[in-house]
């Protein structure tokens, strides 16, 4: 657990202040005066006495306030906006002003309630290969809260063998718990072994298998001019893997067709010339650092290409099994023995079957990714499939050109069975191609992929990205333990428990760069007057703790538990002072992605908004190298998205002004009335294409990395 505050967590003196004012008002009116209300319960009453016209009055003026967990009681932090007054210009990122609309019609405003601080949190995939602390051979419960017992708890000894334990989390009193001596916690981070591993030994890094499923419809085809640059990139990768520098693209053994070497400065590759090239540097860093991975090659047109480690003969699936999901996992399991050899051994004969792969017409992504799945149904736990297609599948099961709930129904099965076997996987598409991203994002996503989407001269990039984030533990079980004065903020309800100081999440795969974000606050001043024992003026510290059970790579099941002890402050500038904005940064950026993927286009941009100028605040209160580094990642990775919201937004608006505009035209006006549905139809086409293209960055950036938004920045700067 890394927090955002660092040593301290941030409770404001507005909130101590109300909660003084309570505990006041109750005990001068104990006898004669009613409770006091709970703000949101009296707010929520008057709402249901609303007459309905009064609602739709509201929605009419658009007027919003958000973070409706956020009542007068708020912490200090909340700053308002309007999104008449934030397209604000992320290119010039040292400009505070708040422009309106450029040039174009404002929406009406609509206001919005933003809270921002440090109280945010991190876990990260990765720290499950760190070795525990220690190993204990049992752990304690609370009986009614279900924490662990940890370094920090305070036990009272009351014979040889028991102990009372109050519990830092919930406060319940735990008596005469038998408790074994050696198994009292003394670190941080502890580990209980459930089920030990099936060999002793450590598994190899390099003991999984990968399948490149990739498209080769006829889409594949489409060209783009390649610089010298990066044409020089590529031939470096051709010179190694035929063993000669000086052996380049335009030797007679390479069948990459769409080259043009009649000009001396460009060159021209298609979409499926650039997969082939990236997959063959991923082989080779492969066969440097990982030899003893089984690779396969799954390719889908028309047909599909079963390749395999390509020492066998090719097998083909055709149209009449595309439709049988039984049949294609049957034929996936029947076959899994065409990935059997190691990559140190079958490169060469993949990479030459490579080079000779061409398009083949339509897009049977859904049986591929289904038959790929299948054929790693006894593969190691860690496997992985990395799916890359430009366009919408459109051949057997899965066909997003008809039944679009039925197609997102049946990439949901698969990504929970990916989930299950322990299989990750990962989607890559071009940032120019339509790939319905809101379809397959749940497969991704429940498999624990990721979705990333290149431009074509960074599609090394983005393979090297996929190979780089190795699986680290499948069948992941996460519960977080929150003391009872802290509750988590914008969480699903179903996940929370224990009134919101309890958070249960299954994530099934984890790799490197899964890293898992909470906001939290503190509750309402109401409630927190109501802890009796509780002095907020002097509470020093609280207790956070994540519990782990997850399945390693050697097939050990293990629970891992994080305990951690923050001081709590109420001095805000010192807090920022010493805070890791980093985390900041980054939470902002998924935060705002998924406010835009549940549909709320501009709330989206307000947090933007928000974030950008909160971190601006900090950089000119602290202003030191790495807060304006992050300042500048910021504004550079959140430009493009800010200006497709932005632009997906005026669209949006100006097909609303269009439809209202032809509903009041009579039969007189038929000529007008014409021009007017071509001109919708023109704009809807154009919000589709730019609908597709926002979908691909909401999925993307909705699970950046603190690496990966490293990455983003310096990428940027080194092609400037």
């Amino acid at each position: 657990m890394e927090f955002a505050g660092n040593k301290f967590i941030y409770l404001s003196k507005l909130k101590k202040g109300k909660i003084k004012k309570i505990r006041q008002s109750e005990e001068d009116n104990k006898e004669d005066a009613p409770s006091v209300l709970p703000k949101k319960e009296f707010k929520m009453e008057i709402e249901e006495k609303e007459p309905k016209d009064s609602k739709k009055e509201k929605n009419n003026n658009q007027i919003k306030k958000n973070d409706s967990e956020d009542s007068p009681d708020s912490d200090d932090a909340i700053m308002e906006v309007n999104s008449n007054n934030f397209n604000i210009n992320l290119n010039n990122s040292l400009s505070l002003q708040n422009n309106p609309l450029q040039n174009q019609q404002a929406a009406p405003g609509i206001q919005f309630k933003k809270s921002i601080d440090t109280n945010i949190f991190l876990i990260k995939g990765s720290s499950l290969e760190d070795k525990p602390q220690e190993t204990l051979a049992n752990v304690y419960k609370c009986s009614k809260c279900n924490s662990y017992l940890n370094k920090y708890s305070k036990l009272e000894k009351k014979d040889d063998e028991t102990y009372d334990w109050t519990c830092e989390f919930c406060n319940n009193l735990n008596q005469k718990i038998k408790i074994d001596i050696n198994s009292i916690p003394k670190n941080e981070i502890f580990e209980n072994v459930i089920e030990p591993p099936m060999v002793d030994k450590k598994v190899n890094e390099d003991d999984y298998s990968l399948i490149f499923c990739f498209d080769i419809s006829g889409s594949m085809c489409q060209s783009y001019s390649v610089d010298k640059k990066i044409r020089d990139k590529f031939n470096k990768i051709i010179g190694k893997t035929t063993g000669g520098n000086n052996q380049y693209l335009y030797n007679d053994n390479f069948n990459f067709k769409n080259f043009d070497f009649s000009q001396n400065n460009t060159n021209y590759m298609s979409r499926l010339d650039l997969v082939k090239m990236a997959v063959e540097n991923n082989i080779n860093s492969l066969l440097k650092n990982s030899p003893n991975v089984k690779v396969g090659i799954v390719s889908f047109g028309n047909e599909i290409e079963v390749k395999g480690d390509c020492l066998s003969n090719v097998m083909y699936i055709r149209e009449k099994d595309m439709e049988n999901e039984s049949k294609l996992i049957s034929l996936g399991k029947e076959n899994g023995n065409l990935i059997k050899t190691p990559i140190k051994t079958s490169s060469k004969n993949i990479i030459k079957s490579l080079r000779e792969t061409e398009e083949n017409g339509a897009t049977a992504l859904g049986p591929a990714v289904l038959f790929s799945l299948s054929m790693l149904n006894n593969a190691k736990n860690g496997s992985r499939i990395f799916l890359c297609t430009d366009g919408l599948s459109n051949l057997g099961v899965g066909d997003i050109s008809g039944d679009q709930e039925k197609a997102k129904e049946f990439y949901n099965k698969i990504g929970n069975m990916a989930k299950e076997k322990g299989v990750v996987i990962s989607l890559i598409t071009f940032s120019d191609s339509e790939s319905e991203i809101a379809i397959l994002k749940d497969m991704v996503e429940l498999s624990g992929g990721e979705i990333i989407q290149v431009d074509p001269e960074h599609i090394l990039d983005g393979f090297d990205d996929l190979l780089e984030n190795n699986t680290i533990a499948t069948d992941v079980e996460m519960k977080i333990n929150l003391n009872r004065t802290i509750a988590f903020k914008d969480q699903e309800k179903q996940k929370l428990k224990n009134d919101k100081s309890s958070f249960i999440e299954k994530l099934g795969n984890v790799t490197k760069e899964t890293e898992k974000y909470y906001e939290f606050k503190f509750k309402k001043a109401y409630k927190l007057a109501q802890m009796d024992e509780i002095d907020f003026d002097k509470l020093d510290n609280l207790t956070f703790q994540t519990e782990i059970i997850y399945k390693s790579r050697n097939g050990g099941k293990f629970l891992r538990i994080i305990t951690k002890n923050l001081k709590v402050s109420d001095n805000k500038l010192e807090i920022e002072k010493q805070a890791d904005m980093n985390i900041v940064s980054t939470f902002q950026i998924q935060k705002s992605a998924n406010i835009a993927k549940k549909g709320n286009l501009v709330e989206a941009q307000a947090q933007i908004h928000v974030a950008r100028n909160y971190l601006n605040y900090n950089l000119n209160n602290n202003p030191n190298s790495l807060n304006k580094h992050i300042y500048h990642q910021f504004n550079n990775n959140m430009n493009s998205f800010h200006e497709n919201l932005n632009q997906m937004n005026q669209m949006n608006f100006n097909n609303n002004n269009m439809m209202n505009n032809n509903m009041m035209m009579n039969n007189n006006q038929y000529n007008m009335n014409i021009n007017m549905n071509n001109n919708m139809y023109n704009n809807m086409n154009n919000i589709n294409q730019g609908g597709d293209r926002l979908f691909q960055q909401m999925y993307s950036l909705s699970n950046t990395s603190q690496n990966r938004q490293n990455m983003m920045f310096n990428r940027y700067f080194r092609e400037k």
